[in-house]
């Protein structure tokens, strides 16, 4: 997301990217909305695509996925109200199109909202996506695009139940993504 970022890949792939990425945590490292991202990525003639994940995290590449505080149904429970407000009235008040990849490969289980961590289940992952989800319209946000966003339609060792079961439903996706 720095200045010149898209162009100088651009330059160095021959393609323009249509769609910029990036990951940010709830809990750890840059927090806010960053509407000057997403506008430079507007500049450069892509769409942000945040991958936004509920839970700190790891220093290096090892994973904690247990992370109490950001479990499924804290987060379904309104524990994090006032954090997803604020971020969905800064995407509102931005208004160029976002894509938001909320909770991603949510049937793994190397992350907190993942299948079989921190108590997790597949209802406590529809109703906390629907909440943020809800939030998000009644801020006004409705230059959002939701993807969801699966790690692979297989199960994990443990896990009894389909990828559908973590669907929220028509309503709540407007993009589904097999990674």
């Amino acid at each position: 997301t720095r200045n010149g970022a898209v162009a100088d890949w651009t330059r160095d792939n021959g393609a323009r990217p249509r769609i910029v990425n990036w990951f940010q945590q709830w809990l750890s490292g840059e927090r806010r909305f960053r509407a000057d991202w997403a506008r430079r990525v507007a500049r450069a003639g892509a769409i942000p695509m945040i991958t936004w994940e509920p839970w700190s995290a790891p220093a290096g590449e090892k994973h904690q996925a247990i992370q109490p505080d950001v479990a499924l149904a804290r987060i379904a429970g309104g524990d994090h109200d006032r954090f997803i407000r604020a971020w969905a009235r800064d995407v509102a008040s931005y208004r160029g199109p976002v894509m938001l990849r909320l909770m991603h490969e949510m049937n793994g289980n190397w992350y907190p909202w993942g299948v079989l961590t921190n108590g997790n289940t597949p209802a406590d992952y529809v109703r906390a996506w629907r909440r943020v989800h809800r939030i998000f319209d009644q801020a006004g946000a409705d230059n959002v695009s939701w993807i969801w966003s699966i790690n692979n339609l297989e199960r994990i060792e443990g896990e009894d139940r389909s990828v559908d079961a973590y669907y929220p439903g028509d309503r709540y996706v407007a993009w589904v993504s097999p990674y």
